[in-house]
């Protein structure tokens, strides 16, 4: 999403809306942080192939991580979910 933070979050905020009020939402978004706050669900792909399906912290793990988008990273619990927060490239 090549929007600037404040628009990033209110743009996830009215289709999370549109989600709870009934909606179906498809997002495809590479901000895995944005990914697992706002995601019911997480689709992993690489390569176009499906890797993993399912809640960001069934998806989202530090070793998955690494495997696909080749990052180190660590998942920190917040208030709004498991954040994955990237360090490095591996």
């Amino acid at each position: 999403m090549s929007l600037d933070p404040r628009h990033q979050l209110v743009v996830m905020e009215l289709l999370a809306r549109a989600a709870r009020d009934g909606g179906a939402v498809l997002a495809i978004v590479h901000d895995l942080a944005l990914a697992a706050r706002f995601a019911d669900r997480v689709v992993m792909m690489e390569r176009g192939r499906l890797v993993a399906d399912g809640s960001a912290r069934e998806v989202l793990t530090p070793d998955r991580i690494a495997d696909v988008f080749a990052v180190e990273a660590t998942i920190t619990d917040s208030v709004v979910g498991p954040i994955p927060i990237l360090h490095r490239p591996l």
